[in-house]
């Protein structure tokens, strides 16, 4: 999968937010990345920092753009969206929209993504026995598991687990928003038995979800 694929490269502060050239490519002029801010209202930038910032999150990997009619921009794990109706970031059900596009069998084949379980039985049930169905899933693998509660808020932030699958080198759970893998070998990025998250904003823009004028880096403001 996909992780943090790091540059020489700056960041700075701008008015009401910051500039990263981090993802920008490494075919993009220097000096072009992207901007997160609180303007026009969304508090892009405020939350970033609430939700973790780097750390957590991954870098900008988008300019701000249009999804399903909210404002929405790609970080390199989550993909933030604007709710005005409730003043507050949500994270976008990427895995769930890879799946709407078509995109299963493409998650398997090159990113060792499990395809999400049969849920058929979930329609009719009520939220709390939906989630105790989804949640059972995470009795597959104890690390995981831990990593999974560990979060303050692993729905909101990863979603419902969605399926789960074991290869070579990792095990692997599906969630709405985010992959977490546990790795059985040590790789660059993580040790043997390491709990990791996987970049899905940078899954989703590899997969074509995010329009090609959102993830073309940008010149910072003046």
């Amino acid at each position: 999968l996909v992780h943090l694929g790091l540059q020489e490269t700056t960041d700075y502060e701008i008015p009401g937010g910051h500039f990263f050239e981090q993802t920008s490519g490494r075919l993009a002029a220097r000096g072009r990345g992207y901007a997160i801010s609180d303007a026009h209202d969304v508090p892009f930038w405020t939350e970033f920092q609430r939700l973790g910032g780097v750390t957590e999150l991954g870098y900008p990997a988008s300019r701000r753009f249009i999804w399903d009619g909210f404002t929405s921009q790609v970080m390199q794990k989550q993909v933030f969206q604007w709710r005005p109706e409730v003043k507050q970031v949500y994270f976008v059900n990427v895995f769930d929209e890879l799946s709407k596009a078509g995109k299963d069998g493409w998650l398997l084949a090159y990113r060792q993504v499990p395809r999400p379980f049969d849920w058929a039985g979930d329609k009719g049930l009520p939220w709390e026995e939906v989630a105790k169905r989804h949640l059972a899933l995470l009795d597959l693998n104890p690390a995981i598991k831990a990593r999974y509660l560990a979060d303050p808020d692993p729905i909101a932030h990863f979603g419902l687990p969605m399926g789960y699958g074991e290869y070579e080198n990792v095990f692997v759970l599906r969630c709405q928003r985010a992959v977490l893998q546990q790795w059985r070998t040590d790789t660059p990025w993580a040790k043997a038995g390491e709990v990791t998250v996987a970049n899905g904003g940078d899954i989703a823009k590899e997969a074509g979800l995010i329009p090609r004028e959102a993830i073309t880096p940008e010149a910072p403001p003046q």
